[in-house]
């Protein structure tokens, strides 16, 4: 009998065991797109203060983090248009729009490079695709 209770005993521990959770596959991508807008605006916050250096190592980390996040693309794109790199700029931005062609932000944000680079046709067209996602 006491054979039995303790039998009894060690499988119910290891059930407890084994039904301990783990971290799923789609709680680490939620924690990584997390993670990766943040890291994000954190990189554009500090390229507003003037700490460009920071900025990009904060914006490559969210690149790393996040390559299917479009935020990161137009983030990075950003960083490059405002430290004077728009062939960069214009190819992050493109980026972030082929991963998000109908999300309206993105098209927003990419008409208003055009619109700053002076592509005010390009930058029209782009402000129309950004009002049909509403």
């Amino acid at each position: 009998m006491l054979k039995i209770i303790s039998l009894v005993i060690l499988l119910i521990q290891l059930a407890a065991c084994s039904s301990t959770k783990s971290p799923s596959i789609e709680e680490d991508s939620n924690r990584n797109i997390k993670t990766a807008k943040i890291n994000s605006q954190l990189g554009i916050t500090y390229l507003e203060q003037g700490n460009v250096q920071r900025a990009k190592q904060k914006l490559l980390l969210a690149l790393s983090e996040g390559p299917n996040i479009p935020e990161t693309w137009y983030s990075m794109a950003y960083f490059y248009e405002a430290t004077g790199n728009h062939q960069q700029a214009k190819t992050y931005y493109l980026k972030a729009v082929s991963i998000a062609p109908h999300r309206g932000d993105v098209q927003n944000n990419y008409g208003t490079f055009l619109c700053r680079s002076g592509d005010y046709h390009g930058a029209i067209q782009r402000f129309l695709l950004a009002v049909k996602d509403t």
